[in-house]
């Protein structure tokens, strides 16, 4: 299948990587923790998490950096993660008590389980050899399977077309053409959040039933029925 040879060569590229730099920012193809936090701050932005503990799952979770950010905020929350990588999985879990892991490819793997939220940073970025129209099409329907697995929501983030340079290694969004497709697959209650410095952009989906949550006023109830014409 298409979906194996994405992983195998994903898989083989990380793990290079990772065992030639070990458990820091540069093992898991980022620069730096500043840069990487303040795009897990980006993610996290648009959802309330103060009224209970919310099931997180973080997809593509490396060496469960995200896991670790919101525990620097002071957020209360059940993380789980997927991960590629074995050897990131088993250092992580060395380190992190109370989370669950999954070696796993959420889009052909058989995945039952949901959460409340579920995350993706950076997972896009990197072609790692694959034909840029296979990977493109392997990452909205890795998008449309987070979205499945979600009761509240989903945040992710991608490179953004509008940039300066193009490096053939990596894989970039025209953030409309993603706007657009969460829109039409998946909700229409979409955030495109392309105001913050970096090459790149964050798009937050909700679920209506989450956006409900957040609107109680019965005057707002007639936005969440589809048959509903009027403004």
């Amino acid at each position: 299948m298409e979906e194996d040879k994405i992983i195998k060569q994903q898989r083989k590229s990380y793990l290079k990587n990772f065992k030639e730099y070990g458990a820091t920012p540069n093992g898991v193809f980022w620069n730096n923790i500043e840069t990487q936090n303040s795009r897990f701050e980006k993610l996290i932005s648009h959802f309330d998490f103060k009224k209970k503990c919310p099931t997180i799952h973080d997809v593509g979770s490396g060496i469960c950096d995200f896991h670790k950010f919101l525990n620097l905020k002071n957020i209360n929350h059940k993380y789980s993660g997927t991960e590629i990588v074995q050897d990131m999985i088993d250092y992580s879990l060395t380190k992190y008590r109370n989370i669950e892991l999954f070696n796993r490819d959420i889009v052909s793997d058989n995945c039952s389980d949901s959460y409340d939220y579920l995350f993706l940073s950076g997972t896009l970025n990197l072609l790692n050899g694959q034909e840029i129209i296979i990977w493109r099409e392997y990452c909205y329907r890795l998008i449309e399977k987070m979205y499945s697995m979600s009761t509240k929501g989903i945040a992710f983030n991608c490179l953004t077309t509008y940039k300066t340079f193009t490096d053939p290694l990596l894989c970039y969004f025209n953030p409309t053409e993603m706007f657009d497709f969460c829109q039409k697959n998946l909700s229409r209650f979409v955030i495109l959040d392309h105001g913050y410095p970096f090459y790149e952009f964050t798009i937050t989906v909700y679920k209506s039933e989450y956006l409900q949550e957040l609107y109680p006023n019965p005057l707002y109830s007639k936005y969440f029925n589809s048959k509903s014409k009027t403004l």
